[in-house]
């Protein structure tokens, strides 16, 4: 008998986790590429500011990159914006679209957005004039040094700078206190980026593709983004973390849903508040996870609609499921113990073809008990 399985859709995935976007799918971010109200060159000419030369010059070098025309022109006139400034007062924009344009692919997206999200903290907390311009200015050329180092820039500052700065308020300590740290990041995800399974253009399957551009970041960089330094610094940890990851092949859509789910969404909100070795021992057990649902649930051979099944540990908010939880008197350690406790029982069901649909049942169970073991 020959089955067809339904296409696990983005849909499904936002219903199971509202707080997330789907970027690192090829079919979230072609949405974000969709060249609309595109500008022509002889538009651009006519309008104020910077000399036409300078223009024909930016306009020239976007169409040789690999950028999409959507993003070229909304980062040209970021760049033109930036140009206006005064010499003492520019942040480099211009030098960080030349590293899209020279070394970025079609999913590095237009980085000014997040850019304003940091200005927009600095905003709130009182961060002007000299102060702020400095601060912007060492984050653009960080956002430099990873691009010229292959690292999707945008990614990284969506998903590890604008994670870790947004819960500091000492903007002014944000140098000492975080940039070392953005940079021992960025070098493991360097290292990682180059070995399976991330030494791919294109992770996932025919269904559900993945860009590498954007999971390396997402998956394995941003459950990292609130670690103190000197953990991020341990090489022995650093290891077994990609060792780790090294392990996962990310090529099934049933384990896709698990970890963004259950897994990815517990390590962003315990980032820092658990031990780095914790984290990775979460991490180690995901190998015997994603193979039981390689064995068992392969895309071709189940026809089943998994909007329907209930695989989630935590309520759909898990902020505030974790935060209830705690108010029980949960402690950082009982969180780990109970997710591990429910990677358990996940394995044990994936080898009966029925025990999928049991995940929830025990997940409610398991989270009645104060100690999951």
């Amino acid at each position: 008998m020959k089955y067809t399985v339904n296409t696990m859709s983005l849909k499904n995935i936002k219903n199971a986790q509202e707080h997330d976007d789907n970027l690192e799918f090829e079919k979230e971010i072609i949405e974000e590429l969709i060249d609309t109200d595109i500008i022509e060159e002889e538009a651009i000419s006519s309008t104020k500011g910077i000399s036409l030369n300078k223009k024909k010059a930016l306009c020239h070098r976007a169409k040789e990159s690999n950028l999409s025309v959507k993003q070229q022109y909304e980062f040209i006139a970021g760049v033109e914006l930036d140009l206006l400034r005064d010499k003492d007062n520019r942040l480099g924009i211009e030098e960080l679209f030349n590293v899209y344009c020279t070394k970025g692919s079609r999913y590095w997206l237009n980085p000014l957005h997040d850019i304003s999200r940091i200005d927009d903290i600095l905003l709130k907390f009182a961060g002007k004039g000299k102060i702020r311009i400095t601060i912007l200015r060492q984050l653009v050329e960080l956002l430099i040094d990873l691009g010229n180092e292959g690292i999707n820039p945008t990614a990284f500052l969506k998903y590890v700078i604008v994670s870790r700065l947004q819960g500091d308020n000492n903007f002014r300590k944000w140098q000492d206190n975080h940039f070392m740290a953005f940079r021992l990041i960025s070098h493991i995800l360097k290292d990682m980026g180059e070995k399976s399974p991330f030494d791919r253009e294109v992770l996932g399957n025919k269904i559900n593709r993945l860009t590498k551009d954007i999971v390396l970041v997402k998956y394995a960089g941003k459950p990292l983004s609130r670690f103190p330094e000197h953990q991020l610094s341990d090489k022995s940890l650093n290891k077994r973390y990609m060792e780790a990851w090294g392990k996962l092949n990310l090529d099934n859509s049933f384990t896709i849903l698990f970890l963004k789910t259950n897994i990815l969404h517990f390590m962003y909100v315990m980032s820092g508040k658990i031990d780095y070795q914790q984290l990775i021992t979460i991490i180690e057990h995901l190998p015997e996870i994603e193979e039981g649902f390689s064995i068992n649930f392969p895309d071709n051979y189940f026809s089943l609609d998994i909007s329907k099944i209930d695989m989630n540990l935590y309520n759909y908010d898990i902020h505030s499921s974790l935060e209830s939880r705690r108010q029980k008197g949960y402690k950082k350690y009982d969180f780990v113990l109970e997710i591990k406790a429910y990677l358990k029982i996940i394995l044990a069901l994936l080898n009966t073809q029925s025990g999928i649909y049991l995940c929830g049942y025990f997940a409610r169970k398991l989270t009645t008990a104060k100690d999951p073991e």
